[in-house]
């Protein structure tokens, strides 16, 4: 029987569960009840004017950030993961609430405790037959059966969540489901597949370079940049987005915070000298006034020794304590351990030492922060527009970093952790404003917003150039082709006698191709090619650099129609991505709203 005490120990049933089990799923809110929630206040999501609090998210992050096993993320860096998490799924149930999705009683009974139990389950210790060493549906069942006893609720708030979490991965692999079946590719599109796969083209052809004719020749007007930037506006969008800068005074302990650390072990060298007690207690002892876990004992080498805490040919004793020396980030003392006597005396019989260590660390005082804050302070003060700031940088010979166009919603700033409180001020500042002193760890920042770019199209002095180059080279192009068709020719002899050059080769060029030998990535060049009979010239080719006009020397097709392979390896591919594409269409038409930033949680 599994008892109550049993089911307090194995609270941990769902991160075990979660951990082993649920990757190939999304982790799902493991307290907060599913489903939209209108007219709340604190909305964090917005998916198909369905609003989701704040709240919810919270709880969601705190349980998986009380369970991650690396605990080398950082708090934003779950947050953003989580929040894509959350923002599918609540896209995803939308979809299953339209289709009438559900798991019915059966179902749910069926996958816990029935003849189809989920993975996961079968995986968990808790549930296994000691005497078997197979997963015991019968253990579910007391499992259950006792967690309505257990007074602490928690095995029953675990194994709730873990049942939502599957009741979800079933509704979600039904909609996957329903997308398979609907996935459908005709032989007609297959058939052309083939042939784009099976047919080669043998081609001779001529170059003549856009850069034959200079730059300096070809005159473009304001007015023309214009136009093509509002004919083409749709290429030239982008996000709302915001430019800083920021420098960071890094809070260095001072010389007195040194000193600090070294006479704090000063003061403990005479009472752990006077201490005479076993090992555990000298562990207690030295966990106690030490900064980190330096209970264990350990041995090190003479060269060691003599090498950090004391000088060469020096005498040892038992229980005798050297040091303070420099460690690292701060100091340490160490102390002797029963050692042979006679050996100790004549230290060159020994490999090793018997020793534990008290180390302390050097950190920056009140003093030395008040110091540098001071210092951040009256940068801030003294130099409180862009121009200031960007001069005062120089000046003072500071490192100023800058991060190009954050976007809504990014959380990162390189060398800061948790910069909540700079994106706030970033969001909310105008063009040109210095922030005033941020602190972050052991760090004082300042920030200079210095653009800020709204959503729409770019403006023609961040694109100018680029546009000036496009119409310069079209004009070329143009002025190219023209020459080419006024010319009197009828083979690519006669427009090498023309333009100069040489004849050149590619054998075997496949429609499916995106890159040719020699010329890269070419595409209206096979495209020209493809769509030309054999024997016969193609008109000019607008290359990356070049015109091209091409001869079509020999075709292959494939000798047969057996595309059959072909069409099913397009419904495999069109199946494995029907979930992947039918997420982006969804998130395109939810129209969602991301309000973390509003809510300074990110």
């Amino acid at each position: 029987m599994i008892s109550l005490e049993s089911i307090r120990r194995k609270t941990g049933l769902v991160l075990l569960v979660i951990g082993l089990g649920m990757g190939a799923f999304i982790l799902m809110d493991l307290m907060s009840a599913s489903g939209s929630r209108k007219g709340v206040t604190n909305i964090v999501l917005k998916v198909f004017e369905d609003e989701y609090d704040l709240t919810e998210f919270q709880q969601r992050v705190q349980n998986v950030s009380k369970n991650q096993q690396n605990q080398d993320r950082s708090i934003s860096d779950v947050r953003d993961s989580e929040f894509n998490s959350f923002k599918r799924e609540k896209i995803f149930e939308n979809q299953f609430n339209k289709l009438s999705i559900e798991v019915s009683k059966e179902e749910n009974k069926d996958m816990i405790y029935g003849d189809n139990v989920h993975p996961v389950l079968k995986q968990s210790e808790i549930f296994i037959n000691p005497e078997t060493g197979l997963f015991d549906n019968q253990l579910v069942v007391e499992y259950l059966q006792n967690v309505a006893q257990d007074q602490t609720g928690q095995g029953e708030i675990s194994f709730r969540s873990f049942e939502k979490q599957i009741q979800y991965a079933r509704k979600e692999q039904k909609y996957n489901v329903l997308l398979f079946q609907s996935s459908y590719v005709t032989e007609d599109f297959a058939l052309s597949t083939y042939e784009n796969q099976n047919s080669f083209r043998d081609v001779s052809y001529i170059s003549i370079p856009i850069t034959t004719i200079p730059d300096s020749f070809i005159a473009i007007s304001n007015s023309e940049i214009k136009d093509y930037l509002k004919n083409n506006s749709d290429q030239y969008q982008q996000e709302e987005s915001r430019s800083f800068s920021y420098v960071v005074f890094d809070i260095v302990p001072s010389e007195i915070d040194s000193n600090i650390a070294k006479m704090y072990l000063e003061n403990i060298k005479e009472e752990w000298l006077d201490f005479e007690s076993n090992d555990s207690a000298n562990s207690i002892f030295v966990n106690k006034y030490s900064d980190g876990n330096m209970s264990d004992f350990y041995n090190i080498s003479i060269e060691e020794l003599t090498n950090s805490y004391i000088s060469k040919n020096s005498l040892l004793y038992n229980n005798q304590i050297y040091g303070p020396v420099v460690s690292g980030e701060g100091y340490s003392l160490l102390k002797i351990h029963k050692q042979d006597a006679s050996k100790l005396a004549k230290e060159q019989y020994l490999d090793s030492i018997r020793v534990s260590v008290i180390f302390k660390n050097i950190f920056a005082g009140s003093q030395s922060r008040k110091k540098v804050f001071a210092e951040a302070g009256s940068f801030c003060t003294n130099n409180n527009n862009k121009k200031l700031f960007n001069q005062a940088v120089i000046d003072l010979g500071l490192t100023k970093r800058i991060k190009e166009e954050m976007k809504k919603g990014e959380t990162n700033i390189v060398g800061l952790n948790d910069p909540n409180e700079i994106i706030s001020w970033i969001n909310e500042a105008n063009e040109g404003d210095v922030s005033s002193v941020f602190s972050l760890d052991e760090k004082f920042v300042v920030v200079c917003l210095d653009l800020i770019k709204e959503k729409g199209t770019k403006d023609i002095n961040e694109v100018e150039t680029e546009i000036k180059s496009i119409l310069i080279k079209k004009q070329k192009e143009n002025i190219i082709i023209e020459e080419i068709n006024t010319a009197n020719y009828n083979s690519l002899s006669d427009l090498i006698d023309i333009f100069g050059g040489e004849i050149k080769n590619i054998k075997q060029i496949s429609f499916n191709d995106s890159q040719i030998p020699g010329l890269g990535q070419e595409l209206d060049f096979i495209g020209s090619v493809f769509a030309t009979d054999k024997g016969s010239l193609t008109k000019p080719i607008k290359g990356q650099s070049n015109i091209y006009v091409a001869n079509v020397d020999s075709i292959s097709n494939p000798v047969d129609s057996n595309f059959y392979g072909v069409l099913d390896q397009l419904k495999n591919m069109s199946k494995n991505r029907s979930l992947y594409d039918a997420f982006i269409a969804l998130e395109k038409q939810a129209e969602v709203i991301d309000n973390r930033i509003n809510l300074n949680y990110y």
